[in-house]
């Protein structure tokens, strides 16, 4: 009888701990899921913003400031502007590298600032340097992925 118990004691306790841990691989698997989905919708955001930022100046260089492509190009900005911040708080919250979460502040600013080029070498010079800024966000968050990825196994 008490081989009985001792056996159903250890076997309760070899489950629990067996269910803890699926528990926690599960969990880490959607943080893993949520972080990727943030990391890349970031970088999406930031290439789109890119772009308006670039069709904004070149529309203020070219159009009348009350003109409706440059209105257009105006509220478009302001749009992406808006949705790469929002992308920019999802990577905040959902990462855990401090470094990877400031990179993506620093890019959206990088980004926005597009719009102070002086002239078209500067305003490719900024753009260029956004560009590259992003491929180093998308670097340092597979990085990032990985190592959370090898702690795990």
């Amino acid at each position: 009888m008490i081989g009985t118990l001792l056996g159903s004691t250890v076997a309760y306790l070899f489950q629990r701990r067996q269910a803890r841990f699926v528990h926690s691989m599960a969990s880490h698997g959607r943080m893993r899921d949520e972080q990727i989905l943030a990391f890349s919708s970031f970088a999406e955001a930031i290439a789109d913003l890119r772009g308006a930022q670039i069709r904004r100046w070149t529309s203020r260089q070219e159009d009348q400031p009350d003109s409706e492509q440059y209105v257009h190009a105006r509220a478009e900005s302001w749009r992406l502007r808006t949705a790469a911040r929002s992308a920019m708080y999802r990577v905040q919250l959902v990462a855990a590298d401090e470094a990877l979460a400031n990179r993506a502040g620093e890019l959206v600013e990088l980004t926005v600032a597009i719009l102070a080029a002086g002239d078209v070498q500067d305003l490719d010079a900024s753009a260029k340097r956004s560009a590259t800024e992003t491929n180093m966000f998308i670097t340092e968050a597979r990085r990032v992925l990985r190592s959370d990825r090898a702690q795990l196994i």
